[in-house]
């Protein structure tokens, strides 16, 4: 059940998010200027939701409740990662979790999970700042069936102890997707929640085959109804406290083309 799902708890923090644009080539505007902010305390899955993960709730869950077609999945591997998930279905998932365990689960702010990925010293990289990766891990990757497998051995942890955050899928966030959101108008320095972009949901990560090198700043940005057999979602909870003072609006369902 999910409360016996393993978690990594960050302290109250102060956090170095977004990149130097002039900094390499491919490094976008939308990942600019480097600022820090101040995180209050929270806990985030060390891995991105199983399938069997996803089942264990939906099999417990009220079926009359459930108001986007949330069901139960059949896949080959149960530790495979939950994909083709809306930013809908993964907000209708993330409270059912809370009603069946009396916590508050939501998916992350983009900040939250970039820390998650980057830990204190702001590296680059989840695995540190060095762009180098392994050719022979990499081939063993591109072979197997390991870019699903949510727990395979074969996963590197970020510094804060998250597991396979740039080797698995690309993550739901919990944000509007503001392009010049870092340091704009409405960059808030304590718990950060981008808003002002309702059409649009942000996600973070990827895995080692995207074009895109996987910075831990990297943003992606899609509609909220739009699912992908390379998106995914790794859920957090606060401990018991309130849900974050500000909260993202739903916006009405159209047709979606993503966008990185």
């Amino acid at each position: 059940m999910i409360n016996d799902i393993p978690t990594v708890h960050v302290p109250n923090v102060e956090a170095v998010v977004g990149w130097y644009t002039s900094d390499e080539v491919g490094a976008a505007l939308c990942e600019s200027p480097v600022s820090t902010v101040r995180l209050s305390e929270y806990y985030i899955m060390k891995y991105v939701l199983s399938v069997s993960e996803w089942n264990d709730v939906i099999d417990a869950a009220n079926r009359e409740e459930i108001t986007t077609g949330l069901c139960h999945r059949e896949v080959e591997f149960a530790d495979s990662a939950v994909v083709n998930v809306s930013w809908f279905e993964a907000v209708e998932f993330a409270s059912i979790v809370s009603r069946l365990t009396g916590m508050k689960w939501r998916l992350p702010t983009e900040c939250e999970w970039e820390y998650a990925a980057r830990g204190p010293h702001g590296y680059k990289f989840p695995w540190g700042s060095d762009a180098s990766v392994n050719p022979s891990m990499l081939q063993r990757y591109v072979l197997s069936e390991e870019p699903r497998r949510g727990r395979s051995p074969m996963l590197r942890e970020s510094p804060v102890g998250c597991a396979g955050m740039w080797e698995i899928v690309s993550e739901w966030c919990l944000d509007e997707a503001v392009d010049k959101w870092y340091g704009g108008a409405r960059w808030q320095c304590t718990d950060p929640l981008g808003s002002g972009a309702p059409r649009y949901r942000s996600f973070r990560g990827g895995s080692l085959l995207d074009a895109a090198w996987p910075r831990c700043s990297f943003r992606g940005y899609a509609m909220p109804d739009f699912k992908s057999s390379s998106l995914g979602i790794r859920l957090v909870h606060d401990g018991g406290r309130m849900m974050l003072r500000r909260s993202v609006s739903v916006a009405t369902r159209t047709s979606s083309a993503i966008v990185r």
